[in-house]
């Protein structure tokens, strides 16, 4: 259960990385 849990954080901690650099991707496509 402990390794389970820790698995979903890994995957909740990678989707938050995916989606700032995707809106820090588009930021820099509209400042030009």
């Amino acid at each position: 259960m402990i390794k389970k849990k820790k698995k979903k954080k890994l995957k909740k901690k990678k989707t938050k990385t995916k989606k700032k650099k995707k809106i820090e991707g588009r930021t820099t496509q509209g400042s030009p």
